[in-house]
């Protein structure tokens, strides 16, 4: 009963991925039981998106508790299950970086992040179940679970994937694909905040590179799902255009504001240019005559994106209060508190009153577009 060519591509963005789950919970509502199956054997994630498409494939043979497995643990979250928050650790990461920057020359042990993210692995260790991922897989509930990740080493993006066969060429233009069983130590990878999060070591297939989050140098990342056979793709991303200009003024901005507005820059300035040059392409494949449209080297591929429509830097503001003492403090400094600066707080604010109201988002978003999704999931694809 699964859709076999339905891909779901989740993009990244740290706590702010939890409005994902609010949005498939909508999903869960609008199609009931009306498509008893799995409705995205091919799903595709990066940064905090993976660890949600990683959680949804352990469950693909029950893609609804799968949902609710994935609100219960988003519901439970809080920030030191991600990273260390008390203020030994927090302080330490803070003064390395500060005193790396005014003394550079004098340090020999230079910082890797400025936060210590062990309390992740043990984490995602307890909610993603691994092994099940391979069993849906096998059963045919499955057919693809792909997770981006950027290689300091080499400087490309490579998407890792697990499938019953081999579905991707190794290379795509700058992009590098590899087959292999996903684990925790992808996800860790593709999760990997730049600056914020140390790199995790992963292998290539040849040798060993340092892996940091996949939303680097991603310049197209509707590609895996299209290359893994999808037909239908449905983007679930966490950004809303009016943050680049939150309470922006003319004061010098802070270091909370400028790394807020990079880290933005580095998640979401392609994907809005990657969908719009899907649709041109489908688009114009549509309007060949048929017998010219097979044995064109691209085929129409009918894509919903679902994205925030409120402000997620207010949202971030307004709940900045909730984070830990050590942490807050730590941002506050920085000037990632308040106006443009809140951009930092949205990333790493994994605390419930944020994160539940980032869910609330979510699911209010999906029910608004009801008329699309029973279409995309309805309709034949192409033929809309």
């Amino acid at each position: 009963m699964t859709a076999p060519h339905n891909a779901l591509v989740l993009m990244g963005g740290g706590a702010r991925t939890a409005y994902q789950v609010g949005v498939l919970d909508g999903i869960a509502e609008v199609i009931g039981e009306r498509h008893p199956g799995n409705p995205f054997p091919i799903l595709v994630g990066t940064s905090a998106g993976a660890i949600n498409a990683a959680m949804l494939a352990g469950y693909a043979g029950a893609w609804r508790e799968g949902v609710a497995s994935m609100r219960r643990f988003w519901g439970e979250l809080d920030s030191s299950r991600v990273y260390e928050v008390d203020r030994l650790h927090v302080a330490l990461g803070g003064f390395r970086w500060l005193a790396l920057l005014a003394l550079g020359w004098l340090i020999r042990s230079r910082p890797r992040s400025l936060l210590d993210k062990s309390p992740l692995t043990e984490t995602l260790e307890r909610a993603i179940r691994f092994d099940d991922v391979e069993r849906a897989i096998r059963d045919g509930d499955l057919k693809a679970l792909a997770i981006t990740a950027f290689s300091y080493s080499g400087g490309r993006n490579w998407t890792y994937y697990q499938a019953a066969q081999p579905l991707l060429s190794r290379i795509h233009h700058e992009r590098r694909n590899e087959r292999q069983t996903i684990t925790v130590n992808h996800l860790l990878a593709s999760s990997a905040i730049p600056f914020v999060f140390a790199a995790e070591p992963l292998w290539t297939g040849e040798r060993q590179e340092f892996f940091g989050d996949g939303s680097m140098r991603q310049t197209d990342p509707l590609s895996p799902a299209i290359h893994l056979g999808a037909k239908k793709i449905l983007v679930v991303g966490v950004g809303y255009h009016g943050d680049a200009r939150y309470r922006s003024d003319n004061a010098y901005p802070s270091l909370g504001a400028v790394a807020g507005h990079s880290l933005a820059s580095v998640f979401y300035s392609a994907l809005d240019a990657d969908i719009d040059q899907a649709t041109r392409i489908t688009q114009a494949v549509q309007m060949l005559p048929p017998e010219v449209r097979k044995a064109f080297p691209f085929q129409p591929v009918d894509i919903l994106s679902i994205m925030p429509s409120a402000s997620i830097n207010q949202l971030a503001e307004e709940h900045a209060a909730s984070f830990p003492r050590p942490i807050w403090h730590l941002l506050k400094a920085l000037g990632g508190t308040r106006g443009a600066g809140a951009a930092l707080t949205s990333y790493l604010l994994f605390e419930q009153p944020f994160i539940q109201a980032l869910i609330d988002l979510g699911r209010k978003d999906a029910l608004a577009k009801r008329a699309e999704l029973e279409a995309f999931f309805f309709t034949p694809a192409n033929d809309r």
